[in-house]
């Protein structure tokens, strides 16, 4: 059944059970450390942007698998309780969900990941899947299933929806990865995909190779409390991230896609949207796991106004 109303935004990509080990620090191999805290929480790369942009009161949706275990239930759960629209998803029998297992080093306050993605088969389209994206007025990716991310990437172009991307994970097949970013109007990355992804060592170097190679509308690279680089009327820039008390980063990167979607549809000037995009990052790493920390739009606009620039 397709919605009366297509989201504005809909995700093609990586959703998840989170679990998360709170460590003193990182044990080296065939030893141990005991975990301080634990918890699971919902995450995946285009999860947790959309669960940002449906609290900062954007229609969201999901076109996706899920598998038949209770993880699968719960998060199935969870994206309604998100308003993130999951009508279009559908149900694998017998077929365990993807999650994460991210172990916190609490002392230097970084984050090791070892990630199960899910035994689905390629997406494939229906005439009312296309429908339902024909409504859209982004599909959002990530490039955990390059297959996949690829295969809507054409779709969104073919019905002129225009393509977003998180550059964050990336095909063995880096020629893969070029195909995706060529069909990307707004590509924002981690502070390593573009080098990875051009093959030149300097990061400014690499955003300035791909920005020559594919011109897309937006392109940004963030670098967590680094702050970001973005193309700003054709010149690359620094922008300083907020200095803010630090429980957990998980998901922040996420947060700050949504949040800069976001701006992005309110058709802020792009300076604006980026710090409006930092600031939602910011109050997200506030609290553990990638969803409590995510704010609405009451409180970034409260952050704002008590962080001046």
């Amino acid at each position: 059944m397709i919605p009366d109303k297509t989201p504005d935004v809909i995700a093609v990509g990586h959703l998840c059970m989170d679990k998360i080990c709170f460590c003193e620090d990182y044990p080296e191999e065939n030893t141990s450390r005991r975990v301080l805290q634990f918890s699971e929480h919902p995450g995946g790369t285009v999860s947790q942007a959309m669960a940002a942009l449906s609290r900062l009161g954007v229609k969201t949706g999901y076109l996706g698998d899920f598998g038949s275990d209770a993880a699968a239930r719960f998060l199935h759960e969870d994206c309604r309780r998100e308003g993130i629209d999951v009508s279009r998803c559908r149900f694998h029998p017998d077929t365990a969900h993807a999650f994460t297992t991210v172990a916190v080093n609490v002392r230097r306050n970084t984050r090791t990941f070892f990630s199960y993605h899910g035994k689905f088969p390629p997406l494939s389209f229906s005439p009312e899947d296309e429908r339902y994206l024909a409504g859209a007025r982004l599909l959002h990716l990530d490039n955990t299933d390059p297959e996949n991310a690829l295969a809507a990437a054409k779709l969104a172009k073919k019905l002129g929806v225009p393509v977003s991307l998180d550059g964050s994970s990336m095909a063995k097949d880096n020629e893969k990865n070029w195909a995706l970013v060529r069909l990307t109007d707004i590509l924002i990355t981690n502070d390593r995909f573009p080098s990875r992804l051009t093959g030149i060592p300097d990061r400014a170097g690499a955003l300035l190779e791909i920005f020559r190679q594919v011109h897309p509308k937006v392109l940004i690279s963030t670098a967590g409390e680094h702050g970001c680089l973005a193309f700003v009327d054709g010149m690359l820039r620094h922008f300083p991230a907020f200095s803010v008390k630090t429980v957990d980063t998980t998901g922040a990167g996420d947060v700050f896609h949504g949040a800069f979607l976001y701006s992005l549809l309110h058709e802020m000037p792009l300076a604006v949207g980026i710090r409006f995009a930092s600031a939602a990052a910011a109050i997200s790493c506030g609290a553990p796991g990638g969803r409590d920390g995510i704010p609405n739009l009451a409180r970034v606009e409260a952050f704002l106004a008590a962080h001046p620039e």
